[in-house]
């Protein structure tokens, strides 16, 4: 709290793009125990990472969902600044464009890493972590090696709900996985919604082209 404070930061909430909200990346440590944990026994994490680390260093074609994003969010990155930033976007400070090569030498170099001497030695210290925390630190932030170092990946018991009936699995909060469980409830009901209003359309529909009966007395 004293870190925002002395930010300048006055409200209850941190600006979205602050490095004060920068936390530790868990990635690696989850991919490392989800090989550990889940694998077969036959593939390391080192063969896991290997298709990565091709196409970060021989390239990829960008798609134009990817190019589009990428080319709305160039601003914000030229304007982080920092050596990251050529890796990031193209010579003349762009996002790339739709079909173009993109090519990520230091990712692939990161990648390597971490699949050479496993996620603690590999990016939570070392060269990889040293270069986080300079870049969250320059620009504000309080993320230390120590941090990096004490990370640990959680195992947690996973959260649900039913759409369309199927079962739909999340991670539970403090992600934002309840969020998408909560909107689908909402599809859900909606959904059940409409179809009672058009199950009672179609029986008033019916009901009115019923003929009426008529009773005759005769004398």
């Amino acid at each position: 709290l004293a870190a925002v404070r002395a930010a300048g930061i006055t409200g209850s909430e941190l600006p979205p793009r602050h490095a004060l909200t920068v936390s530790v990346p868990g990635a690696a440590a989850l991919w490392e125990e989800a090989v550990q944990r889940w694998g077969s026994g036959s593939s390391s994490l080192a063969d896991a990472l290997a298709p990565a680390i091709e196409l970060a260093e021989g390239g990829f074609p960008v798609g134009p969902v990817a190019s589009f994003e990428w080319q709305q969010g160039a601003a914000t990155i030229r304007q982080a600044g920092g050596p990251g930033v050529r890796a990031l976007l193209t010579e003349e400070g762009l996002g790339p464009k739709p079909g173009q090569i993109w090519r990520n030498k230091d990712l692939a170099a990161t990648l390597r890493r971490v699949a050479e001497h496993g996620a603690q030695k590999g990016f939570y210290s070392g060269p990889a972590a040293e270069a986080v925390v300079a870049a969250v630190q320059s620009r504000g932030g309080v993320l230390s090696l120590a941090d990096l170092a004490a990370h640990r990946t959680a195992a947690v018991e996973p959260i649900s709900t039913q759409y369309k009936g199927q079962v739909v699995w999340e991670v539970p909060p403090p992600t934002a996985g309840v969020v998408t469980l909560m909107a689908l409830n909402v599809l859900e009901a909606h959904s059940k919604q409409q179809q009672q209003q058009q199950e009672q359309q179609q029986q008033q529909q019916t009901t009115s082209r019923q003929p009426a009966s008529s009773s005759s007395s005769s004398c």
